[in-house]
C-alpha cells in the first residue's frame, strides 16, 4: 500500500481542513515485494532513487543467464539498492528478450524514483511482451493515473479486469480514485461497492470510500467506513481519519478519545499530537493544546506547520516575544509559508513593532491577492485587515471570500431535502428575533463581545440556554 498524509495547518486566525489519507493499491502489494522504506519524505526519496538509478552498472558476479540475473536483481531490489537492481533487470531483459518480468520491475523502480515517463515506456514494453498478464496492465494504469492521463488509465484498468485477475478489488479501488478525479461521483461509489463485494476485508477500500463521503459532506457514512477500516486494521492513518471525521460530525469527545488511543498505540507519531493539539485548540483548551504541539515539534522538528500552530497557542497566552521566535523558525523551515508570514505580521501589530511595517504589509497584500485570484482561502481575516493600512475594496474582497466559505460549510451541515421553517406571517410576531452564529464565536473572540453588547442577550457557550 502506498499512502500519503496531508496534515492540518490551522489557527484561530485561519482554519484549514484536515485532509484524509487516500491510499492507492500498489503493484508491489500483489507481487509480494515490499516497497523500499528509506525513512525520507516522498519527494526526497524520489531524488535519492533518481540519483541512484544514474549509476547503472550490473556487477560481473551477478552472472550472465536470465534466471541468475533476475534472482540477483530481486535481491538488490529487496535490499533497496535501486542502482544495481535496475541495471541487472535491464541486463536480464537483454538476456531473454521474450520475457516481460524484467520490464515490470524496471517500470516499478522508475515509478518509485518519480520518473513516470520512463516508467510508462518500460511498462508498455512489458505489456507488449505479456499482453495476457493482468499485472502489467494494472501497473501501467497506475503510472498513467499518476501522469493525470485519467481516461487512458481507466482503459488500462479495464483491460486488466478483462483478464480476470485475482486482485479485482484493487483494480476497482484504484478506478474509484480516477473517477473521483474526473468528478464522476456515481462511478466512484459504484467502484468502491464492487471492490467491497469482491473482498470486504480490505481496509483501504473502506478508508478511501470514507474519504470520498467526507469530501462530499456525508460525515455519517464517512464515520461508518472509517470505523470499518480501523476494525480491519488499526492503522495510524485510519485512526487519524476517524478522529477527524468524528470531530467534523460534532462528536468531539469521541474524536479526542480516538486521538488519545492513536497516541497510546503510536507514541512517536508526531502527526497524532499535532492533530490532537488542533482539536484541543478549537475547544479553547490552550494549555493542553500547547503541550501536544510541543511534543509534535519535539518528535518532528522539520514540519513548519507544527511550529506555526504552536505559535498560535503560545500567542493566546500572551507570550508574544516567544511567538515571534517561533515564527522565525517556521519561516526558516518554509520561507514561503503564507499563514506564518501573515500571522507574524499581525503579531507585530499586537506588540506595536513597526519595523519594516510597509514592506511586510506589501508582502501580506500580495499573498492575499494571489490567494483570492486562485480561489484559495485567504490567510487574513477581514476584521484583522481593518487594523491595516489597506483599501476598503481589499477588506470587501476578503469579507466576500470568507462569507463564501462560511456559506459552503454551512450548506454541508444541512441534511438533504431539509426545508427551513418560515415564521408565520399572521398574526404578526410581537418581537423581532435577531441571532448571530459563527463557527469560532468563542468567549475571547472580539466579535462575541460586540454581539453580546448589541443584542443584550447572547450565548458564548453551547451549553448556555440564553440564545
Amino acid at each position: 500500500w502506498i499512502g500519503r498524509s496531508c496534515s492540518l495547518c490551522g489557527s484561530w486566525r485561519r482554519r484549514r481542513r484536515k485532509y484524509p489519507w487516500h491510499r492507492q493499491l500498489s503493484s508491489s502489494y500483489h507481487m509480494g515485494v515490499p516497497v523500499p522504506t528509506l525513512g525520507l519524505s516522498s519527494v526526497l526519496c524520489a531524488v535519492v532513487l533518481t540519483l541512484a538509478l544514474a549509476r547503472n552498472e550490473c556487477p560481473e558476479h551477478a552472472g550472465d543467464g536470465y534466471d541468475e540475473l533476475m534472482e540477483y536483481a530481486r535481491s538488490r531490489k529487496e535490499a533497496s539498492d535501486a542502482s544495481e537492481a535496475m541495471a541487472c533487470f535491464k541486463k536480464a531483459a537483454e538476456a531473454d528478450r521474450r520475457r516481460p518480468e524484467p520490464w515490470l520491475n524496471v517500470g516499478e523502480l522508475y515509478k518509485l524514483a518519480g520518473r513516470l515517463e520512463e516508467a510508462e515506456v518500460a511498462l508498455r514494453k512489458c505489456v507488449s511482451l505479456g499482453p495476457t498478464w493482468p499485472l502489467a496492465h494494472f501497473n501501467l494504469a497506475n503510472v498513467l493515473k499518476d501522469l493525470d492521463r485519467n481516461e487512458e488509465s481507466l482503459a488500462a484498468y479495464q483491460e486488466a479486469l478483462e483478464l480476470d485477475p485475482p486482485f479485482k478489488a484493487a483494480i476497482f479501488n484504484n478506478m474509484a480514485l480516477v473517477h473521483g478525479t474526473l468528478n464522476q461521483n456515481d462511478l466512484v461509489i459504484a467502484s468502491y461497492e464492487k471492490a467491497m463485494r469482491i473482498d470486504p476485508r480490505v481496509p483501504e477500500t473502506h478508508n478511501n470510500l470514507a474519504s470520498y463521503y467526507q469530501a462530499v459532506g456525508d460525515m455519517t457514512n464517512a464515520v461508518k467506513h472509517y470505523k470499518q477500516a480501523v476494525q480491519l486494521k488499526p492503522d495510524k492513518g485510519f485512526l487519524l481519519n476517524l478522529a477527524y471525521a468524528l470531530g467534523a460530525k460534532g462528536e468531539t469527545a469521541e474524536s479526542l478519545k480516538v486521538y488519545m488511543k492513536t497516541i497510546e498505540m503510536f507514541p512517536d507519531y508526531a502527526l497524532a499530537y499535532y492533530n490532537l493539539g488542533t482539536s484541543l485548540m478549537g475547544e479553547e483548551r490552550y494549555a493542553e493544546s500547547e503541550y501536544c504541539y510541543r511534543w509534535a515539534v519535539k518528535l518532528d522538528g522539520t514540519r513548519a506547520d507544527y511550529y506555526n500552530n504552536l505559535a498560535t497557542v503560545v500567542g493566546a497566552s500572551g507570550a508574544t516575544h516567544e511567538v515571534m521566535e517561533i515564527y522565525d523558525i517556521v519561516l526558516r523551515l518554509h520561507p514561503g509559508h503564507e499563514t506564518a508570514y501573515c500571522n507574524m505580521y499581525h503579531t507585530k501589530h499586537e506588540i506595536c513593532d513597526w519595523s519594516n511595517v510597509d514592506s511586510h504589509l506589501k508582502k501580506v497584500v500580495a499573498i492575499v491577492n494571489r490567494q483570492l485570484k486562485e480561489g484559495r482561502v485567504p490567510t487574513v481575516r477581514a476584521f484583522h485587515a481593518l487594523a491595516y493600512a489597506v483599501s476598503a475594496d481589499f477588506v470587501r474582497r476578503l469579507s466576500e471570500a470568507w462569507s463564501s466559505l462560511a456559506e459552503k460549510e454551512a450548506l454541508m451541515m444541512v441534511p438533504k431535502n431539509f426545508a427551513f421553517p418560515m415564521p408565520p406571517t399572521s398574526p404578526a410576531p410581537r418581537r423581532i428575533r435577531v441571532g448571530y452564529t459563527s463557527s469560532d464565536l468563542k468567549k475571547q473572540h472580539p466579535v462575541a463581545h460586540l454581539v453580546t453588547l448589541l443584542l443584550f442577550s447572547g450565548s458564548l457557550s453551547c451549553n448556555d440556554a440564553a440564545v
